[in-house]
């Protein structure tokens, strides 16, 4: 009987050290959490003085982002076989659209 009221014990133990450290894992997280909220918040204000610039990034975020999207469709259209057929491409700044033929696939 002592026997299992010592393993018990430690296993009991065991447990409860390991609950201690999940607990300190959770508030090592939360540090990080808070450090990176103040982090951002200071980088934001020390942003907004530079508008002009802030209106840029902008722009160019905008454009990178529209840019990204079409590599997008360009690569589910590359790797669809359904999906390839002659479609006109926009390019970026242009006044017409580009047309592009695909040679056939072979079956």
């Amino acid at each position: 009987m002592l026997g299992k009221a010592g393993d018990a014990k430690g296993k009991l133990t065991k447990s409860l050290d390991q609950v201690k450290s999940l607990q300190d894992k959770l508030k090592q997280a939360e540090n990080v959490r808070n450090y990176i909220r103040e982090r951002r918040n200071l980088l934001k204000s020390q942003l907004s003085q530079y508008t002009n610039m802030t209106k840029d990034l902008q722009k160019i975020n905008k454009e990178a982002y529209y840019y990204a999207q079409q590599l997008k469709e360009y690569q589910s259209v590359f790797s669809d076989r359904k999906r390839r057929k002659p479609k006109p491409w926009n390019c970026s700044r242009s006044s017409r659209p580009i047309r592009i033929s695909w040679p056939a696939t072979p079956r």
